[in-house]
């Protein structure tokens, strides 16, 4: 009989480079008032699998961030964090699987626009990406400067004011007796 130890196991590990579903985060304008290590939440639920899968987060160099594996099952919510430039990997989703990713952060001056490619094609959302098996999700968040407000609560009394300053140089205009001009 052949002993424990020389029969040959073939353990298959996962391949991150077949990725079934990518989540990526873009931000573009003016981030000067944001820290250097901004982090936008995120939430994504799994439909229609029956195992647990597995995420993981990749930086803007392709490379994975230190304690950032995901474990996901069918339903249940799941919050993941991302930086500018970085990408969630959810490994080999079965085809009639589903997706629902949303990003929770909601921050002032920005807009959100959310590119869904897959085998439907390419779209474009506002908020939430929704999917059947894997495809690419990008997430940009496009930062404008809020211009300063010009008018403000004094307008109105200016404009009284001068319309009276007007009419009295008007009145003084006509008072004066013929030939003095003004």
């Amino acid at each position: 009989l052949p002993n424990i130890t020389n029969v040959p196991v073939d353990v298959e590990n996962p391949s991150w480079d077949k990725e079934a579903l990518r989540v990526e985060k873009h931000v573009e304008g003016d981030v000067s008032h944001l820290p250097a290590d901004q982090r936008y939440e995120f939430s994504i639920t799994l439909n229609g699998v029956k195992d647990q899968y597995l995420g993981r987060i990749f930086g803007a160099d392709d490379q994975p961030v230190e304690n950032s594996d995901i474990e996901m099952v069918n339903g249940v919510p799941k919050t993941f964090y991302l930086q500018a430039g970085q990408y969630l990997k959810v490994l080999e989703l079965p085809e009639n699987s589903g997706y629902v990713v949303k990003e929770i952060s909601k921050l002032p001056n920005c807009h959100v626009s959310v590119q869904i490619t897959d085998s439907k094609g390419t779209r474009t959302e506002t908020d939430t990406a929704e999917g059947i098996g894997g495809g690419v999700v990008v997430y940009t968040n496009a930062f404008y400067f809020e211009l300063p407000e010009t008018g403000g609560p004094g307008i109105p009394w200016h404009t009284l004011g001068g319309g009276l300053l007007m009419a009295a140089g008007c009145l003084w205009y006509r008072k004066k007796p013929e030939g003095e001009g003004a």
